[in-house]
Order: C-alpha cells, then structure tokens, then sequence
C-alpha cells in the first residue's frame, strides 16, 4: 500500500488510450471515485483528448445512467469502474475490445469468481476458440506432472510433445489476435491456484502473485484510551487537520463524528462511501472522517490522499474479536489465532494446527466467497472444500478451548487474549493487516521519497497492544512504537507538513525536479545465467520471485530492496572459456 501503483495505472491508461479503449478496475466505490478525478486532472495537465468515464455508487443516479449509456454506445476512452461492475454489466462491456485493463487491486477481482479471468481475457480480445487451446495446453501439462510423479516417463514425454505443439498453435493464434496488455496490481497479489489461473501464462506470458514488500514511514505513538471521545477531540485540535480516526463499531462512529462536531471540530462519518464528505475533507472543509477499524471499510483501503491525509487516530487496538461459532467464523482471524497459539499446543495438538494452517492459507483468496457460502448452501466442490475446513477449524478451536491446560496456557501468553464479555468467551488478537492498512493512509510514496505520517493508538487492551507490537517489529525493522506522552509532537508535525507541502507542490505543478536529490529510488538490474533452474535459485534468494514468459522462457523479477533484479538464462552455454592459454 502507498507504493504507487495507482499512479502507475493512470499514466499508463493514457498512454495506452491511443492504441485502443483502457479499463481500470478498482476495489471500491471511493478508490474509482478518487481515480477518476485523478485522471481527468492528468489528462487535462497532459493535453489529451481522451474520453474519460466512470460507473461507481458515489455518483448520483443521472450519471451512472450516463455512464452505462456510454458503456453501451461505446462512447468512451478509458472507463474507470469496480470489481463487482465486471460480472454484473459484463454484456455491455464485452461488446468492446479493450487495449488495456489494469486492476488496482487483483485480488478482489480473482477472489470473487474465477471466472472473471475469463472475462478479463475475453475483454482483451481472446476467442472461445483461443481460450479452449490455452485450456488444453494447461490439461497436457497436468498429465506431464502426473505421469512424472507416477514414474510413468513414457507417458510424461508424450505428454510434453502434445503440450509443446499444442503451446506452439495458441502462441500462433494469439499473435493473430493481438491481445491486449492486462497488468495485475494488488497489495497482496495473491489468488486460488485454480486452471484458469494459469491461462495468464499461457496466453499473456505471466503469473499472477508476487512478495510482500515494506514500504513505511509512520511515527507510531500510544496512549492509554480512558475517555474516548474526550481524548479524540483533544488529540484533533491538537494535531489539526488532515485526520482519519477508526472506531471499532458504527454506533461509536457516528457518536463521535457528533460529538466532534459539538467541540467546534469539522467532522463527518464514512462509514460508508460519501462523495460530499469525501470531497469536503479533500477540500480542506472538513478536518476528519470517521470510519469503521477493518481491512474492508472504505477509509483503510478505498481512500488516497497523500497531500491531505497526515494523521490516522485509532480508537482502541485494532483487533480479531470473536466468538467460536460458524457464524462468526473468518478466514484471517483462525488463520492468526493458530498461528500465535501453536507454539504453546502438545505436539499431537500442533499436528493438527499446522494441519488447519495450511488448509486455511489455501482457502484464504476465497474468504469473501467462503462467506456467502457459509449464509446460503456450497454451489461447487470447492465451496464445499472450504466450507468443511470452516467447520473444521471451529471445532477443532472449540475443543482446544475445552481444554484446562490449553487455556491456561493462552492466557499466560503474549500472542492471543481470551476474555468474558457479558458472559461470552470472546477470543482477542491484533488485527495487524488492518493497522498496517489504515496508518498506511498517512506514508505514500511521491517523487520525493515516501512521505511521513503519524499513527496514534488509543490502548484498550495492554495484551493485544503488545501482540501487535512484537508483529509491527517482525515485519518492518523501523517500527517502533513510543508513549504519546514523550513524543516530540512539534518535530514529528514539522516534518509530516513539509512532506505535504511538497506533494502538493508537485501535484500543482510548482515543483521544479531539481529540487529533489539527484538518486535513482530504484535500480533495474539484468542477471543473466545459464539454466533456467539456476536462474529461479537465485531469484528465490531474495523471496518469492515474479514470473515473466519472455520467447518461450521464463524471466524472473525479484526486489533486492534498492534494485528491481531480472534474472534469466541462455539455456547453454554462448562461449566456452578455455582452461589453459597453451
């Protein structure tokens, strides 16, 4: 998050209009919104002529019927929409060959259905008949895996011819097409390794995944929470404008969006996506937004403003909160509990847990549909897959909590809290994805470097606080976490203003490049080897590479942290080395 990768899209986008029609696609209603405005302002900036549209329900009834009017007629450029538009006005959209489609966020697009890769790939220009071969090739290459597994060799060679000449015929076919360029961009890049999976590979010459990377710059500061919407206003007029605080439930939100309000305080909730609230905080009319603490609300992943956004104000740990029922069941929260716990379980216990661990990863790109699936009735073998692991990991948490010694054990631990509230055993851990998120909004990369932002957590919990402290310190080295109290506010502020002030100078056109230090971010760097296998060894040193299909061969992208590294391989040897001068 924060790396640029929107900007990115939108630039490209334009380039990319003269060739042919562009479509972005974005997770949320306020993430298009913001991309849009952002659009047009380049392309006015840029002089291009480009139509430019948008389908999203932050715009009022009269202009999303315009947009599909658009949609429909064709009268458009670039199109910018969500993921849930995709399957939902597919018709429309297929009636249109598009030079490039991006996705802001390629996990919410694969995550929904796979069948949306269908659909992206049929946007781009691929054929029934394209798409069947794609799907052939990938079946012989599945009867290669098995035979070799098997030892059947004979089989696995033949099996490997059919697959090399039937990959010759799409490749053929599809440069006969001319299919559009399709780039995948998420902060997770992660997808459920289904067949269709691999027809980007197939018929574009990649794979969608990628690593984790961290790119933070945030002051992480805490008090201990007492009077929250006390201490919320306190800490607004003392650090001013530019602030998103996230409460826990909505009730709290829209209580403390109020009360703000009644201490002279400009403030709004969004709770849901408000295109006025919205454009009244960029405007500077509103000091802060008021949002829910999740991984899904609008205000930790659908909101991007570098030059507004200066602080975020937690209200309360955010945090896993459940009861071991089905109906309460999530993907992330199991996934965390058992990780933080299985250090402590009996080895027959740990099995088990490692067990679920690794069901659960496999299942977690499908968590939303898993969801659905849970309130209604499996409609696929794999629904039903997950379903029975969902089961499986409540019962078997369930029994863990039956346990005396297990229990006590939780409870004299760092990781996870176990508490009675009215009654009910809730379970507490840290939900560290969302804090990264949500203080995130505060540190954007810009032509500068990556801008400073202050995150403050008011403390409910001592136990989650430091379970999420020891995580924040694992992931980022920098990561420290300071009482408010002995925060040099005045020198943080300083420095958090300087960074806006330079990000709107450039967003202006006011900012002169040479103003900045003369460095490279970030280098490209070109390793060549030779054999394939050597080439993904080396790459694999640095993490979990990309990977290209370049002429038939693969490529592999890897970040070293101050270079881009590309490693690849000549498939033999170009000059043989003598091994003596007589």
């Amino acid at each position: 998050t924060g790396s640029g990768k929107t900007t990115f899209l939108l630039v490209a986008s334009l380039y990319m209009a003269r060739r042919g029609k562009a479509l972005l696609v974005f997770p949320t209603s306020a993430l298009a919104y913001q991309a849009y405005k952002r659009l047009v302002d380049y392309a006015e900036r840029v002089g291009s002529t480009a139509k430019i549209a948008t389908y999203n329900s932050m715009l009022k009834q009269s202009e999303r019927e315009a947009a599909l009017a658009a949609v429909e007629s064709g009268d458009f450029d670039i199109l910018v929409i969500t993921s849930a538009f995709l399957p939902k006005y597919f018709d429309r959209l297929a009636r249109h060959k598009f030079a490039f489609i991006a996705t802001d966020d390629v996990d919410s697009v694969l995550r929904a259905t796979s069948k949306n890769i269908d659909r992206l790939l049929r946007l781009l220009g691929a054929t029934d008949e394209v798409l069947k071969l794609a799907f052939d090739v990938i079946e012989a290459g599945k009867r290669r895996t098995k035979a070799l597994l098997g030892g059947a060799e004979r089989e696995a060679e033949r099996a490997e011819e059919e697959a090399r000449k039937l990959r010759e015929e799409l490749r053929r076919k599809a440069k006969e097409l001319e299919l559009g360029v399709f780039v995948a961009s998420g902060a997770l890049a992660k997808a459920r390794r289904t067949s269709r999976l691999l027809l980007f590979r197939e018929l574009l010459g990649f794979d969608v995944g990628g690593r984790a990377e961290g790119l933070r710059n945030v002051y992480d500061l805490y008090a201990k929470l007492e009077d929250p919407k006390a201490q919320v206003a306190a800490l607004v007029k003392r650090l001013g404008k530019g602030g998103i605080i996230y409460v826990q439930d909505r009730e709290l939100g829209r209580e403390l969006a109020e009360y703000l309000k009644s201490q002279g305080i400009a403030a709004e909730h969004f709770l849901r996506p408000r295109k006025k609230a919205l454009e009244a905080f960029e405007h500077g009319e509103l000091d802060v937004l008021v949002g829910l603490a999740s991984s899904r609300s609008a205000l930790v992943r659908g909101i991007d403003l570098p030059h507004v956004i200066r602080y975020v104000v937690f209200v309360g740990v955010p945090k896993f909160k459940f009861r071991v029922r089905l109906e309460e069941f999530s993907v992330p929260a199991y996934l965390s509990f058992l990780y933080n716990i299985r250090v402590i379980l009996p080895q027959e216990l740990r099995f088990k847990a490692d067990k679920l661990i690794a069901q659960l990863r496999r299942i977690a790109p499908y968590a939303a549909g898993l969801e659905k699936a849970l309130r209604s009735q499996p409609s696929n073998s794999f629904e039903e897959y997950a379903v029975g692991v969902a089961k499986s990991a409540v019962e078997f948490v369930a029994s863990l909590l039956s346990r005396e010694d297990v229990r006590r054990a939780i409870e004299s631990s760092t990781e996870v809290k176990l508490a009675y509230i009215g009654g009910q055993l809730y379970v507490l851990l840290p939900d560290v994805t969302t804090y990264i998120q949500g203080s995130g909004r505060t540190s954007r990369l810009y032509a500068g470097g990556l801008s400073r932002g202050l995150s403050v957590v008011l403390v409910d919990d001592e136990k989650v606080l430091a379970a999420l402290r020891r995580e924040m310190e694992l992931r980022f080295d920098e990561a420290r976490f300071e009482e408010l109290p002995k925060a040099d506010l005045d020198k943080i502020l300083s420095e958090i203003d300087a960074d806006r002030e330079t990000i709107r100078r450039i967003m202006s056109g006011d900012f002169k490049p040479e103003e900045l230090s003369s460095r490279d971010l970030m280098r490209s760097v070109l390793l060549v080897v030779e054999s394939p296998t050597k080439a993904k060894t080396i790459a694999s040193f640095f993490g979990r590479p990309n990977t290209l299909i370049v002429g038939g061969m693969p490529a592999y992208e890897v970040s070293t942290g101050d270079s881009m590294l590309t490693i690849v391989a000549t498939m033999g040897h170009i000059f043989e080395l003598p091994t003596s001068l007589r």
